[in-house]
């Protein structure tokens, strides 16, 4: 797992070392950053996550400010050395269904999470879990989502796994970069990039229980 910014700037210099003058840092990072967000669209895959301990009694815990969609929410009952237990995505009004007196119900583990957000924005600020245990002891909870970047300076601090900057990163980077010298090597590098969408959701990807919440989808 390597600092995405540095790691996928090497990996350029080395691929093309005859335009090391053509190309600036500050260049191979602003196509770092177009192809990240184009990363996230195609392959729908994050490797943000969020880890908390689970409080006894609890329904409602705060989330990162930079959450814009949240991929799949796990349970582990050991103090978060493995994670196997996928909670139920739900709704409020959901939980009106599942039951009347959820926001007093309690049991041993969580089974479903639900979103919160603030009106007019647009990430979510809470997750509630049902039900709330009376005990957590070593549970904790794991949120995997989609974290909002809105600059290349917002990149500076991301990691990312080697492998991923290698296959996906490197090859939309250069198609990128190629576009105004060579537009055939350009559209090979891109079909590369195509080519390795299916290996990093299958590689990396984490499991979903449902489709992956998106703001607005709170009734």
């Amino acid at each position: 797992m390597g600092v995405l910014i540095s790691g996928v700037t090497a990996l350029v210099r080395a691929e093309a070392p005859d335009h090391e003058t053509r190309w600036s840092d500050s260049l191979i990072q602003s196509c770092i950053f177009i192809s990240d967000a184009a990363i996230r669209e195609e392959i729908e895959v994050e490797w943000a996550s969020y880890e908390f301990d689970m409080v006894d009694g609890a329904i409602y815990y705060s989330l990162p400010t930079d959450i814009i969609g949240i991929q799949s929410v796990e349970l582990s009952r050991d103090s978060g050395t493995t994670y196997d237990v996928f909670l139920n995505a739900v709704t409020l009004s959901d939980m009106d269904h599942i039951s009347y007196t959820w926001q007093t119900d309690t049991g041993s583990e969580p089974e479903m999470f639900f979103l919160q957000s603030v009106p007019g924005t647009s990430s979510y600020s809470k997750i509630g879990l049902w039900r709330p245990v009376v005990t957590a002891g070593s549970q904790k909870i794991r949120v995997n989502y989609t974290k909002s970047v809105s600059s290349v300076g917002s990149l500076s601090g991301v990691t990312m796994p080697d492998e991923i900057q290698q296959e996906v990163y490197l090859p939309k980077v250069m198609s990128i970069l190629m576009v105004g010298i060579d537009a055939r090597e350009a559209i090979g590098y891109h079909n590369k990039f195509k080519s390795k969408i299916g290996w990093a959701r299958a590689r990396f990807g984490h499991n979903k229980t449902e489709d992956a919440y998106r703001p607005g989808s709170i009734r």
